[in-house]
């Protein structure tokens, strides 16, 4: 009787102690997924690109109404691109187009340029880019917006 009993103490014991460790784990796995999922900022995150290394269109708008659009688009070595600027303001949810720039080459793309914007509308820039290889085939469209600013 007294071994039954023996048995059945460390019975508990072990169950005890195994809930506890089983409930140490499942805390320690939560605060691990919340730490990485906090450490992912989605406006930093560059989707794969085969032949564009980055592109970073923003636009500032001045007290006046000038909107300075900005982008530097950098390909991978080997490839070419035709690049789209368009600076467009949002009416209801609709994004419509103001002027359009072009540029192309290869290794880096810049644009700079600046143009004159309404009170009341909010804006952003947008980059599409058409990727070329060595022997002059598509390989990728990519198109990225720019924050948009209210103004």
């Amino acid at each position: 009787k007294l071994l039954k009993i023996s048995i059945l103490i460390r019975g508990k014991h072990m169950l005890k102690l195994l809930t506890r460790s089983v409930a140490l784990m499942a805390v320690t796995l939560t605060l691990c997924f919340s730490v990485v999922a906090g450490a992912v900022d989605t406006q930093q995150m560059e989707p794969f690109y085969k032949g564009i290394a980055s592109m970073q269109p923003s636009v500032v708008i001045s007290s006046s109404g000038s909107a300075n659009c900005l982008d530097k688009v950098l390909l991978k070595s080997g490839y070419t691109a035709n690049v789209t600027w368009t600076l467009q303001h949002q009416v209801g949810n609709t994004w419509v187009s103001n002027v359009n720039w072009s540029g192309s080459g290869k290794t880096q793309i810049n644009l700079n340029k600046n143009y004159f914007v309404t009170h009341g509308y909010t804006y952003r820039l947008k980059t599409v880019a058409t990727v070329y290889n060595s022997n002059g085939g598509v390989v990728e469209t990519a198109t990225k917006y720019s924050s948009s600013v209210n103004f």
